[in-house]
């Protein structure tokens, strides 16, 4: 009786013991954040400004040792401003892999929607002499008229859909290596919507047009992601089973434990099988990307073609792209009829039948709409 009483108090502390290892384990893993700005690791302190002439102004920018303040209005709805801070110098890069996400401590006036975005470097891709051809992975996000702190994950931002149209039409997957080739870090005021792939925010852009805004940044902090506090806690655990192990095989003959494993398996070989979303994705991505030049193409009869219905062809556009059928459509005819007016010399009307409008009126319309200005006014600035 009394070694059945020392054998299971041996039990308990052998099954309570991890638990007085993990705290300890955990406090001392805490990472501190590593304050980015000002004054963090890599960060260069040249800064810049950036907007787009005509639709939106700057009238102060003022560069603290504590604090980045920019004063500007926007004059017009789509226009955007912002402050943009070399990170590193090629071909050294500013590694973001570590870090889970990133804290902006701002200050903002008359501003409805910020966008924070990572210029990252992709081998194979980038070209130094073309800003645009770097990643742009941004975040957008709504702020208020106020002093706020925002974290965001780095797991929430997304490649906007021209930067992939334009440098990844094949949405070859980069993967997430290019977090350790950081060169710029933007954030900007906009009033446009957020684009496809990237959080948005519903607002109403009238309401701080012509309105002088302000944006302060007092700090931005990154947070390293709890990996080492994982494999800590991972060790601790095999230190746990090693234990067990060794309390079942002082009991062995007590516990009647067989030699013979009942769970051993023969290694086979697992099936490469894909979810019906992703098929059913990669077939209107491929449609659209061949068939948008057929003026007769609709919801109706790419549904017929695929074998899908056109609530889940709308279905999938959304979620994927955050774009409804159409949007979408005259999204690639529009940057195919661009790359025409600036690379050919093809009549107006040629290329309106040519990607698939049938009415040259509506195309224009639609142009006017997307661009800010006709096709031809689009080709005099291209040529």
């Amino acid at each position: 009786m009394i070694k059945r009483k020392k054998t299971k108090i041996f039990i308990i502390i052998v099954l309570l013991l991890p638990l007085f290892l993990i705290l300890p384990l955990v406090l001392v893993s805490i990472e501190k954040p590593d304050r980015f700005y000002p004054g963090g690791k890599g960060f260069e302190k040249a800064v810049w400004i950036y907007n787009d002439p005509g639709k939106s102004k700057i009238n102060d920018f003022i560069v603290k040792e504590n604090s980045i303040n920019l004063e500007f209005v926007h004059e017009k709805p789509g226009s955007f401003v912002g402050i943009g801070m070399n990170v590193s110098e090629y071909p050294d890069f500013y590694d973001f892999s570590p870090f889970s996400h990133i804290s902006i401590f701002l200050i903002t006036q008359n501003v409805e929607t910020c966008t924070i975005t990572l210029k990252l470097f992709v081998p194979g891709i980038t070209d130094m002499n073309n800003s645009s051809s770097f990643r742009h992975l941004g975040y957008n996000f709504p702020v208020r008229n106020d002093q706020s702190e925002y974290k965001l994950p780095f797991s929430g931002f997304r490649d906007p859909l021209w930067w992939i149209m334009d440098f990844n039409p094949g949405r070859i997957d980069i993967g997430t290596e290019t977090l350790k080739n950081g060169c710029f870090l933007l954030i900007e005021s906009n009033l446009k919507e957020g684009s496809p792939g990237i959080l948005s925010h519903e607002s109403d852009p009238s309401s701080t047009i012509n309105q002088p805004g302000t944006m302060t940044i007092n700090s931005i902090t990154l947070y390293r992601s709890h990996l080492r506090v994982y494999i800590l806690l991972g060790i601790t655990g095999g230190v746990y089973y090693v234990l067990i192990f060794v309390v079942f095989l002082i009991n062995k003959r007590r516990f009647k434990l067989i030699d013979k494993d009942p769970d051993k398996m023969i290694e086979y070989k697992k099936l490469m099988v894909e979810s019906y979303r992703d098929i059913d994705l990669k077939k209107v991505v491929t449609y659209l990307q061949t068939q948008y030049t057929d003026p007769e193409i609709s919801l109706g009869k790419m549904g017929d073609d695929l074998g899908l219905s056109p609530a889940r062809i709308s279905a999938l556009i959304k979620d994927e792209f955050e774009l409804t059928f159409k949007q979408m459509l005259n999204k690639i005819r529009l940057m195919e009829a661009k790359r025409l007016l600036s690379e050919t010399d093809r009549q107006i009307i040629d290329i309106a039948f040519s990607i698939g409008y049938n009415d040259r009126s509506y195309f224009y319309k639609v142009f006017l709409k997307n661009e800010g200005m006709s096709p031809s006014d689009f080709r005099k600035n291209t040529m």
